[in-house]
């Protein structure tokens, strides 16, 4: 997209190493507008709604330090983001450039905030966070980014005067070799799992735990891997 391909252009001119947070939110906006105004003369000339982009189309809204895998096992710790929309690592080099990097050769990434690990495992072509791993089945979290243009020209128009990004958020159960996907909420969950609704809702009342709750449903789901 020519927004992610000039973010990253701007980006080589502006970040230095000792920026370890930088606010890809405000500067996809920024940069975003510049575009918008360059690729037509009646946007420069004769109108100012367009507000830029709302959102972005990263996983994280920061740089961050992550922790990378490559196929041949080797670790690196490099400051980075995932572009969602692009499927690329974006990884700041030891000369201070961010650089963008196809996905093949990389089994995982991961970071660290607040004390907990997030780890990324590569799913279907881009990367799932690995959400809960049990020793019966697991629970992969997989992130999208949605873009919406802006749309304020004409009689019928919404009047929306800025693109926007929206992340999408989906799970996904991996048991017994295959892997479906599944919403966060008990009756799905019972459903894929074999039908087991009554012993889950059995672990749910000895443990004084509430199968509507998110929280709660991962806690019934390792109390049921243990019994498996």
């Amino acid at each position: 997209m020519k927004i992610i391909k000039t973010t990253i252009l701007l980006l080589l001119s502006v970040i230095t190493f000792a920026q370890e947070q930088t606010d890809m939110e405000s500067f996809v906006n920024t940069l975003s507008t510049q575009s918008a105004i360059a690729e037509t003369n009646a946007i420069r000339t004769f109108d100012n709604r367009y507000q830029g982009v709302d959102g972005h189309p990263y996983l994280l809204d920061q740089l961050k330090v992550l922790e990378v895998v490559t196929s041949n096992d080797s670790n690196h710790s490099v400051y980075g983001n995932y572009n969602l929309q692009d499927r690329l690592l974006v990884l700041l080099t030891k000369t201070n450039v961010l650089q963008n990097v196809p996905i093949d050769n990389i089994k995982s990434f991961s970071y660290t905030e607040g004390g907990i690990k997030s780890l990324f495992i590569k799913m279907d072509g881009t990367f799932v966070e690995a959400f809960f791993e049990g020793n019966n089945f697991s629970i992969f979290r997989s992130y999208s980014k949605e873009l919406t243009k802006a749309d304020f020209k004409g009689a019928y128009s919404s009047g929306k005067n800025q693109d926007s990004f929206k992340t999408e958020i989906d799970y996904r159960l991996s048991m017994n070799n295959t892997t479906q996907k599944v919403k966060l909420n008990f009756s799905s969950l019972a459903e894929v799992l074999e039908k087991e609704e009554k012993k889950l809702k059995i672990l749910a009342k000895e443990n004084k735990l509430k199968i509507k709750k998110s929280e709660d449903l991962i806690s019934i789901l390792k109390l049921f891997d243990e019994t498996l």
